[in-house]
């Protein structure tokens, strides 16, 4: 069995750490890092010798080539790749065939973006968008080059990322919110001996599940006191459980931080001192309008989901001290 992870919005090194020591390769063989900058072009690259590399053009591009050159010396014996894109993260700045893909004019904002920040929002969506499509080119590039290799049948392809983006909904940017734009993230995968081709489930799902997901699928043995839950008889069995619920949280150790719980189609947000701030029926409010979290009749609601999410991080071991600081 072969594993490609594709993330984008991932940065690979942070800037400083680049290094070409064992220690800094996280157990990879095959390692290719750069200095994390939000700039994607002509970026400077490191491998096995300490000497930088510095490719031209856009950064998706060559990692991208570098992928293809991975699977062709690796076709012949299990892999596991990991392939980080940059974008569309910010600067919103895609290549000049994708830079006027988008009329920043033809964007239906939803409704949560207010008035007065419509040009905006349309514009950073118009860059946002011609990243995109120039990451689907790539993943074109990928899908093609697995065909070649007569590949794709044992391959699973994993397509995720680290995090939404605002733009420009509540009249906010980038990420590190609660709400769904930045909160909610795609997760598609492709494995024909197992996937049936367009399928979908309403698994409720974190990213650190997929670890001992695909742990489990690949016969490895999962890690004890790994946060994440195997969901392989789910996802890939269509048997057992769903999860009940999914945790997170963010700007940890500041006054923003906030955790989050989604139970169904209820959402429940609190801040560093676990007093309620939001909550929404995702069913019939998806674009989170209507904040419940002061509603006398949803009281029921928001002390279930208030004790659910104090079970998650009981059982995750996240707790807080009475200065509302993150114990370690």
């Amino acid at each position: 069995m072969r594993l490609a992870i594709l993330a984008s919005g991932t940065s690979t090194v942070r800037r400083g750490q680049v290094s070409c020591r064992p220690a800094r390769r996280r157990g990879f063989d095959y390692w290719a890092a750069f200095n994390r900058g939000h700039f994607y072009y002509n970026s400077t690259y490191y491998r096995d010798e300490n000497q930088p590399i510095h490719p031209e053009g856009f950064e998706p591009t060559y990692q991208t080539d570098l992928a293809i050159d991975f699977l062709r010396r690796n076709r012949e014996r299990p892999f596991y790749l990991y392939l980080s894109w940059g974008p569309p993260h910010t600067p919103r700045d895609p290549p000049p065939e994708y830079a006027k893909l988008y009329d920043p004019r033809q964007f239906h904002l939803a409704p949560n973006v207010p008035a007065d920040y419509a040009a905006e929002a349309r514009k950073g969506m118009a860059g946002y968008y011609g990243l995109c499509s120039s990451l689907d080119h790539c993943l074109g590039r990928l899908l093609k080059i697995l065909d070649e290799l007569m590949l794709t049948e044992d391959t699973l392809l994993v397509f995720t990322s680290d995090h939404g983006d605002m733009l420009g909904a509540h009249g906010l940017e980038f990420k590190d919110k609660p709400y769904e734009e930045s909160a909610r993230i795609p997760l598609l995968m492709r494995y024909p001996r197992m996937l049936r081709a367009s399928s979908e489930n309403g698994l409720l799902i974190s990213n650190v599940d997929l670890m001992p997901t695909f742990l489990s699928l690949c016969g490895a043995r999962i890690p004890a006191g790994v946060q994440g839950r195997n969901l392989m008889d789910q996802i890939f069995r269509g048997k057992g459980e769903s999860p009940e619920s999914v945790f997170c949280y963010g700007q940890l150790e500041t006054a923003s931080e906030w955790r989050m719980v989604v139970r169904g189609l209820d959402k429940l947000v609190v801040n560093n001192a676990m007093e309620i701030t939001h909550l929404y029926n995702l069913g019939i409010d998806r674009h989170e309008q209507d904040n419940l979290a002061g509603s006398i009749p949803h009281k029921r609601t928001r002390d279930e989901l208030k004790a659910h999410l104090a079970g998650w991080m009981r059982r995750i071991g996240y707790t807080m001290d009475p200065s509302g600081l993150r114990k370690r």
